[in-house]
């Protein structure tokens, strides 16, 4: 997404088995880069999984993250624990916001689909 006037980029980055969880977590870091630094960032992110009729659910509460004057904010608090082995489609959506004097200026942006043994 590009946000002006500051140029910013908004980027959902891939669901994945998160390393940090010892690959029993789910999860993504979406990442905002700017060329000039706004006011503030904040980022917000949900988790999706599709149940058995293929209806995307949320799971859990979503994960937030915010920076002030800074050119970039990457968000690293998104895992969801796996509580079994059950295949499990995830994916995930990311609300960004950035502030540059009095303005608010936003943006959402999902992933695709991740697939793995990783069910709720």
């Amino acid at each position: 997404m590009g946000l002006d006037p500051t140029n910013c980029v908004l980027k959902p980055n891939w669901v994945h088995l998160r390393k940090s969880g010892s690959y029993q977590t789910v999860g993504n870091k979406p990442a905002t880069t700017c060329q000039f630094a706004p006011n503030s960032i904040y980022q917000t992110t949900q988790m999706y999984k599709y149940n058995t009729f293929g209806i995307a659910i949320k799971v859990g509460s979503p994960f937030t993250a915010s920076v002030k004057n800074a050119y970039s904010l990457e968000q690293k608090n998104i895992a969801i624990n796996c509580t079994n082995t059950k295949e499990t489609r995830w994916f995930s959506i990311t609300t960004g916001i950035i502030i540059v004097g009095a303005k608010n200026y936003e943006t959402s942006v999902g992933t695709p689909d991740f697939v793995a043994n990783c069910g709720t």
